[in-house]
């Protein structure tokens, strides 16, 4: 069984020292449920909100764009969010890349 700083016996002398042990497990606490409090309406909200953009720097229809495509199937069911396919073919990739950028 472990010993939390809640669960923690009170084994102390001084009043004082009592009443800041006190406190701080109060402050723990009461900072734990707050932050607790804040996180649950971001666990409710879904993201993405609209269907994800994959930009694929090569030509439509080359390997890379089959193999971008198989797996943005694959994405799609599991997750259950969309996926769009862009090809942005030129300059060796550095078009997709600056698109990407952006």
């Amino acid at each position: 069984m472990a010993i939390t700083l809640i669960d923690a016996p009170l084994i102390v002398e001084s009043s004082s020292l009592k009443r800041d042990v006190i406190m701080i497990r109060t402050v723990l606490v009461t900072w734990g449920c707050a932050m607790l409090a804040v996180s649950l309406p971001a666990a409710a909200q879904t993201y993405p909100g609209k269907a994800i953009q994959v930009v694929v720097p090569m030509q439509a229809g080359s390997a890379g764009d089959v193999t971008v495509r198989i797996l943005a199937q694959k994405i799609t069911s599991s997750m259950g969010q969309s996926l769009v396919v862009e090809n942005v073919a030129g300059a060796a990739g550095l078009i997709g890349a600056e698109r990407l950028a952006r």
